[in-house]
């Protein structure tokens, strides 16, 4: 880059328009105006500027200090030769003086003032006379704009001091850059969005007002086909309001240039500026191409230096390309937004910032901290600079006095369209390839940006005014690569040559392969050159006559530059073969769809001038020849451009007969004739471009009884992916713990006349929509922000028809911290080490395990692979609270097999955690850390693996019961408990296969691989009448005097269904009349211990002494007497020892019913003892007699359910003591005699008492 002309604005002379009751801030920014010519920046009546080696210096004015022997005399023949004069003298003895050239002496060239002023500055220094020679220095007063928004910090990104967590100096260095220029009203920037609200307060005044249309007259006054554009263009509806019903225009357009100085509170990064307004989305924020192209081109016909452009999508667009390539041609920049999805742009393309043009910056965002925002798309190739987009307050179009704070790409690049803005005002004869070089090539280096960005900085506004050429040459062609060529035709590529200024002695080579070697490029002004000796230098090709690619290797050097070689690729296409009149092409005679292309078509003389369109360019003919009558409809729908097209009869193309025609049809650009035929009559078609800014494929569909197609696609969402989530055909209201979701699904054009989907948008929450990847299947991948995220997809076809946006809710769970759940569950690196984090905002998911069988409630998730089978140590110790801690495996939350599981380690007063684990090579294992009741705090997890030999122990259950653990591995040695949890109902009997003790917990001693299986059985209750009778065994007695009904068992139903205890059967009284009383009596050996019934009472009411009753009696003594309607109760008791009489009687008086009159029980539960049964024998087996720790040794005995046995011993065989008394619920009891080993001999026996 070389150095360059700015326009700056003096501090010194104000002129005759100062007014001395503004301040000095307000004065400087009321000033500052653009030049009209030259390159050479001055205010009206102020000092002129330019930039020597980056310094702000006078283009012709040098100041001297003589040498002590030299005088105004003796130097003159140096001022003669240097064509100086002497300006002023300073007074005193400073022998200081101010040179100058003379009045009348011709000023150097546009482009050449610092090379001039340099040469006379040496030619100085060199004469030996002058003591110091140097430039003459501009100096400028430092000015700040005065509105609130940025005095308070608001405006971050233009001023960062730290505020509000932000990190000093990560702005734009906007402070500085105002001391060099504030803008200038002769730039234009084009804001292609959603509108601008032009009545706001702090942008009426800055809004770009068309100079050819008067306002409010409805009149077309500029004839450019659109009516009272004051402000901009509406490229949807194609009228001229441009009026914001979004917002998010009207947001980037006072991030670009909001007025400074004026009583409210924004500022914008360009004071002064014209903002003009393209409406290219609707009120939902959707666009469509054919808007962005119309705004484009718009743009491009009205002068704009700069087209922000905050949308994207992923979808490329050859239309679109195209006219960004227009924009390029026309000297127009183009700053994008890189896109709010979080991915890699240099895999998934975002178009526009990834056309690969170079008038295009793209731009990420950055946060107030300068890190690259979460949500930014990034790319090494296809980002360039980061820019402040978090946390962007600007205007709003909720009224003229709104503003709002978003984040967003979107907001990022209209701070660099707004530096862009400045740099443009420096000088009129600034290019855009200047602006773009001076804007990349002066970033400030930032960490976040490096690697992600192509530049790896932020945008530094003010070292782009002010830098300095740095040797490297920027070289732009024309036509640009990519382009179309005539073939057949001779084509000038015209090289142009800067290293920020214009290098005006470049030498270029190019070569094309079989056309020409080496060629060089001329520059003397002889054609296809313009101007002998500039920056620009040209040559003529032969474009080959049959279409093709070729690819231009360019070679180009300059004096003290570094070389620049580079290749450029072209493809060449004919003239269409129906360009001329009478067409040579033809629809079929029953109609049907052709194709063609206007790229290379022509006018020709004496060609009607179809549809009225005084623009009407690039046409191309059909034949039609029906063989039958009736209407037929002649469509242009999925063209590539904005058509015309017009139907005639006749074979003179200047005496043809009109039939119909049009331009556009309400506000689709590709228009539609419905037209008469007669079967024989031959029909001329002719389909134009609406001006030569827009051309390309041709679609014409021709067709009898034809309707356009009028009705819009439709469009399904089919799959969301995130992260490890993938789900299909997905319900609204999701909820994904992964910023980065991915959306696709399905559209299609649904009626006979469907010419097919264009292009999908996506749109999330108020941003605006975005092109999806793909059309009748369609991807897009988004990022979102936390909360609620809605999402509306709505598909275009290529009739213009846009469907009602699908709305998609998704809701994006932050976890704080990352791993409060199990899917962010984070590695314990390495085999030994220390993790910590913050759980005071962690949580518990739907589905979590209680850890450590504790209520906790704030979890946290790590996870751990041993490399071989070997011992996790962890331990939580140092931790700031009372912690939980589990190990677990398997993958989801709610179905995880613990493994082990600790609260207090095992030391007194320990409130931390330790567990010992045995892990398995490669097995993947879930460490869950929580707090008692709820705890929270910083935790510090150790861990240290040790490899170890390892045996499987493997429990299971029987029915009725789990167990813990289930399948786990162990260090040689282990002590482990086992435990067994009977499920309701249910009781543990005893564990079997390699231990057959009765103990629960189970404590092992872990010495190889062992495996059991508790077993679990029902309850075992007296009678619950499940079996349909009553029991026979117990001692039930339902005899009664004669004509008394007695107690029977009957099935459970209606109302008297015992819902709580459950079964298919119940007790029931006897039906007995007035006066009568039915009792039901139970006998029983017992032992000593609780008894309990269920019982529903349903009977009449009268108090407690009259009406019916029902009653208990336990061994004569009543306990309960009751009456009315109960609903099921249950009634506990205890019985003694030995034989126990239960009686319950139903009692009714003389008189009166009431309610069902009977009594219903259940589940009788009574400690009764079963009556011997001699055939089942009493046993000890060898295999479950073992020592116990402390001595003694244990015994497991089998024998009668539900019997009560005696344990005795005897030194002798002759004189027995009993040891033990034991009852065997399931035949099954165990006991322990701690004397077995203390006495020479002992024997023992088992006894029914």
């Amino acid at each position: 880059m070389a150095a360059t002309f700015q326009r700056l604005q003096s501090a010194g002379d104000f002129g005759a328009g100062f007014v001395k009751s503004l301040t000095a801030r307000i004065l400087l920014a009321a000033w500052f105006i653009a030049v009209g010519a030259g390159s050479v920046g001055a205010q009206d009546g102020g000092v002129p500027f330019i930039l020597m080696d980056g310094k702000r210096v006078h283009p012709t004015s040098v100041l001297v200090k003589y040498g002590t022997r030299t005088t105004v005399a003796t130097a003159g023949p140096t001022l003669a030769s240097a064509n100086l004069r002497v300006v002023r003298e300073f007074q005193g003895a400073s022998r200081w003086a101010v040179l100058d050239l003379p009045l009348a002496a011709a000023r150097p060239a546009a482009g050449q003032e610092a090379q001039a002023l340099k040469d006379r500055i040496a030619q100085l220094r060199q004469s030996g006379q002058f003591e110091f020679v140097e430039p003459d220095y501009i100096r400028k007063l430092t000015i700040s704009p005065a509105d609130t928004y940025f005095l308070d910090g608001s405006l971050w990104g233009l001023r960062n001091y730290g505020q509000f967590g932000g990190v000093l100096g990560a702005d734009l260095n906007m402070t500085n850059a105002w001391d060099v220029t504030v803008g200038s009203t002769n730039v234009i920037v084009a804001v292609l969005d959603s509108g601008i609200r032009y009545t706001h307060l702090d942008l009426a005044a800055q809004m770009w007002r068309n100079p050819g249309e008067v306002p409010g007259d409805g009149i077309d006054n500029d004839g450019d086909g659109i009516v009272d554009n004051v402000f901009g263009f509406n490229a949807l509806t194609g009228t001229g309001d441009p009026n914001d019903d979004n917002g998010h225009g009207t947001h980037v357009a006072g991030t670009i240039g909001a007025a400074a100085n004026n009583g409210h509170p924004h500022v914008g990064v360009a004071w002064n500026v014209r903002l003009m307004a393209i409406k290219a989305a609707d009120a939902q924020g959707f666009l469509t191409s054919s808007a962005i192209i119309a705004g484009v081109d718009f743009a491009i016909l009205k002068g704009a230096k700069v087209i922000n452009c905050s949308f994207g999508g992923y979808l490329l667009s050859q239309a679109e390309e195209d006219a960004f390539r227009r924009a390029r041609n026309a000297g127009v920049l183009v700053v994008a937004a890189a896109g709010n999805d979080g991915i890699n742009t240099d895999v998934f393309a975002h178009y526009p910032s990834a056309f690969q043009l170079d008038n295009i910056i793209s731009v990420a965002a950055q946060d107030r901290g300068d890190g690259l925002a979460f949500f930014s798309n990034y790319g090494l190739t296809n980002v360039h600079v980061g820019a402040p987009g978090v946390e962007i307050l600007s205007t709003h179009n909720a009224a003229d006095n709104a503003y709002l704070t978003l984040d967003g790409t979107s907001m990022a690049a209209p701070h660099v369209a707004g530096v862009a803005a400045l740099v443009f005002s420096l000088t009129n004869t600034m290019t855009y390839s200047e602006v773009r070089n001076r804007i990349l090539f002066t970033t400030t280096p930032v960490s976040g940006l490096l690697g992600t960005t192509s530049t790896g900085g932020r945008v530094n506004a003010h070292r782009a005014l002010t830098t300095a050429g740095d040797n490297q040459l920027e070289v732009l062609l024309t036509p640009s690569s990519g382009s179309t060529l005539l073939a057949g035709a001779t084509v000038p590529i015209t090289v142009e040559i800067n290293d920020l200024m214009p290098v005006n002695n470049a030498t270029v080579l190019g070569t094309i392969s079989g056309l020409f070697t080496n060629v060089v490029f001329i520059n003397d002004g002889s054609a296809p050159d313009v101007i002998a000796g500039d920056n620009r230098q040209s040559f003529s090709i032969n474009v080959p006559v049959t279409p093709t690619t070729l690819t231009l290797n360019l070679a180009v050097f300059a004096p003290g530059k570094s070389n620049f070689t580079a290749s450029y690729t072209f493809r060449t296409e004919t003239i269409p073969a129906n360009n001329n009149f009478p067409p040579l092409a033809k629809v079929p005679d029953a109609g049907g769809v052709v194709f063609g292309d206007n790229t290379f078509a022509t006018m020709e003389f004496g060609e009607p001038i179809h549809a009225g369109v005084s623009s009407v360019a690039n046409s191309v003919w059909w034949n039609f020849a029906p063989t039958r009558s009736g209407f037929v409809l002649v469509d242009t729908a999925g063209s590539a451009f904005d058509t015309v097209v017009a139907v005639y009869t006749g074979n003179v193309l200047t005496a043809l007969t009109s039939l119909a025609a049009t331009n556009d049809v309400g506000v689709i650009p590709q228009g539609f004739v419905n037209v008469p035929v007669v079967a024989g009559t031959t029909y001329r078609i002719a389909v134009a471009s609406a001006s030569t800014n827009s051309v390309g494929q041709v679609r014409l569909r021709v067709q009898f009884d034809g309707v356009p197609d009028t009705l819009p696609p439709m469009v399904t969402i089919t799959n969301i992916t995130s992260g490890a989530l993938s789900i299909n055909n997905p319900a609204s209201g999701q909820i994904v713990t992964n910023a980065a979701l991915t959306i696709s699904g399905t559209a299609f054009d649904p009626t006979t006349n469907a010419i097919g989907v264009r292009q999908v948008l996506v749109q999330l929450n108020s941003t605006l929509s975005t092109a999806a990847s793909g059309t009748n299947n369609w991807t897009m991948p988004l990022f979102l922000v936390p909360g609620t995220n809605v999402i509306q997809v709505s598909a275009v076809d290529f009739s213009g028809n846009l469907s009602t946006p699908t709305s998609f809710q998704v809701t994006y769970r932050v976890f704080d911290p990352f791993n409060d759940v199990l899917a962010n569950a984070l590695a314990l690196p390495g085999l030994s080490g220390t993790v910590t984090t913050n759980s005071s905002n962690a949580t518990l998911e739907p589905g979590e395990p209680v850890h450590a069988n504790k209520q906790g409630g704030k979890s946290v998730w790590y996870f751990f692979t041993a490399p071989v089978d070997g011992q996790l140590l962890l331990s939580t110790t140092n931790s700031s609270f009372d912690t939980l801690l589990a190990i677990y495996t398997g993958t989801r939350v709610d179905r995880l097999t613990a493994v082990g599981f600790n609260d207090d380690a095992p030391v007194a007063g320990a409130v931390h955690s330790d567990i010992a684990q045995a892990v398995r090579a490669g097995e993947r294992y879930l460490i869950a850390v929580d707090g008692l009741s709820g705890a929270a705090g910083q935790i510090f997890l150790t861990y240290s693996f040790t490899p170890a030999q390892l045996f499987t122990l493997t429990v299971t259950a029987s029915p009725g019961g789990t167990v813990f653990p289930t399948l786990s591995s162990f260090t040689n040695n282990s002590v482990v408990n086992v435990s067994a949890t009977a499920s309701n109902g249910f009781n543990f009997v005893t564990w079997s296969g390699d231990s057959m003790s009765l103990d629960n917990p189970l404590q092992l001693n872990v010495t190889r691989n062992l495996a059991l299986t508790a077993l679990f059985a029902p309850v075992i209750i007296a009678d619950n009448f499940e079996t349909g009778t009553l029991r026979t065994n117990v001692g039930w007695l339902t005899n009664n005097s004669a004509g008394i009904a007695p107690w029977t068992v009957r099935a459970a139903a209606g109302a008297a269904t015992n819902a709580s205890l459950g079964g298919t059967f119940h007790l029931r009284s006897g039906a007995i009349s007035h006066g009568q009383t039915t009792v039901l009596r139970l006998v029983a050996n017992c032992r000593a211990g609780a008894g309990a019934f269920a019982y529903r009472v349903s009977t009449e009411e009268f108090g407690p002494t009259d009406g019916d009753f029902f009653e208990f009696y336990l061994n004569g003594q009543r306990q309960v007497r009751t009456n009315g309607e109960s609903g099921w109760r249950t009634h506990g008791f205890t019985v003694p020892s030995g034989l126990n009489t239960l009686e319950w009687r139903y009692v009714r008086d003389a008189s009166s019913d009431g309610n069902l009159d009977a009594v219903f029980l259940d589940s009788v539960d009574v400690p009764f003892i079963e009556p011997v049964n001699p055939s089942v024998p009493v046993r000890v087996t060898t295999n479950s007699v073992r020592l116990v720790n402390g001595g003694g040794v244990q015994f497991r005995i089998e024998g009668q359910t539900n019997q009560v046995y005696h344990v005795q011993a005897s030194p002798d065989l002759a004189n027995w003591l009993t040891i033990s008394t034991n009852y065997a619920p399931y035949g099954l009891f165990q006991f322990t005699d701690p004397l077995a080993t203390t006495n020479d001999s002992r024997y023992y026996r088992i006894v029914i008492p």
